[in-house]
């Protein structure tokens, strides 16, 4: 054998093979799946599928992780305990986000599964080996990690601004992008909410009351209709999203775990050293939810279907 040869078998000997599970998802095209499918190393094992069932608790609040994966279909929540008993929904995880946490990671809140779900989920030494052995994996970390990050200052800053009604009606615009959506010949779109009524009020800070009472209200005006439990269709998106307070520029953009090709990230700075601190990280516009359109000079929100609160 020449010596070309055996450098290319001893190359290809450690590629850790997509599963056959791997051959028909859609999220086999992101960033992380790639990485980590294109990792080499005996020490790196294939993910394995994980099962859940609605309202199942994936780790509990203080625990140490013990894996970290994809989430492949479904959604799961992220919340805290009060301590007068009541939970605080800090999130929603979306089909293609990382879930887990890092070895010797302890959870500062509990992961369960709002609707049935499935996960990739890798070993922790596997994590581990890619981590510190593979700068493509480690910056698709990264790179999650500051979407995760942008998309929490987003929750925030909604319930900082916007009235209960308008949270509402946020929520309904969020869910255009990260839940089943059919669009329709005469424009209008028609939205399937996975979620309970119940976890769509936590994630709006409101109650269930409320949500029922703005659904009348804008069934009334025509602009959201519900036409079976979990479907609804919204008249005009970009209506909407004015009445919620935020900004119209940002339509429905691609899902790319419905094959939808997104718009390439421009490039991430990151530093020369071992230690992959990450300098920059600018998503391109078609990754970033939209954003809250903050009050005018006088305080004042867009004009909106009712009176607020």
């Amino acid at each position: 054998m020449s010596g070309a040869a055996r450098g290319k078998t001893a190359s290809t000997a450690g590629l850790c093979e997509m599963p056959a599970q791997c051959g028909d998802c859609e999220l086999r095209r992101t960033s992380l799946c790639r990485a980590a499918s294109e990792a080499r190393g005996a020490d790196v094992r294939p993910p394995r599928i994980r099962r859940l069932r609605r309202d199942e608790v994936i780790e509990s609040e203080g625990e140490s992780a013990h894996f970290m994966g994809v989430l492949r279909s479904g959604y799961l929540r992220r919340e805290r305990m009060r301590p007068d008993g009541h939970r605080t929904v800090l999130g929603l995880a979306c089909p293609g986000d990382l879930v887990g946490g890092l070895p010797g990671q302890r959870f500062a809140f509990s992961l369960e599964a709002a609707t049935d779900a499935e996960i990739c989920s890798y070993d922790p030494q596997s994590v581990a080996h890619l981590l510190a052995r593979d700068r493509v994996f480690h910056r698709s970390i990264l790179l999650e990690v500051c979407a995760q990050h942008e998309r929490q200052l987003d929750l925030i800053w909604q319930r900082g601004l916007l009235n209960s009604r308008e949270r509402i009606m946020a929520f309904l615009v969020k869910a255009c992008r990260i839940m089943p959506l059919e669009r329709q010949p005469d424009g209008s779109v028609v939205v399937t909410i996975a979620l309970s009524r119940r976890d769509w009020a936590d994630l709006s800070n409101t109650t269930v009351e409320s949500i029922s009472r703005t659904l009348s209200q804008l069934a009334e005006k025509d602009l959201v209709v519900r036409i079976s439990p979990q479907r609804y269709r919204i008249r005009d998106l970009e209506l909407l999203m004015r009445l919620a307070g935020m900004d119209p520029e940002d339509t429905v953009g691609p899902r790319p775990w419905l094959g939808e090709e997104a718009a390439p990230a421009e490039p991430l700075s990151v530093s020369a050293g071992p230690s992959m601190r990450v300098v920059a990280v600018r998503p391109s516009r078609d990754s970033r939810p939209p954003l809250v359109r903050r009050r005018d000079s006088r305080g004042r929100r867009p004009p909106d279907l009712q009176q607020d609160a």
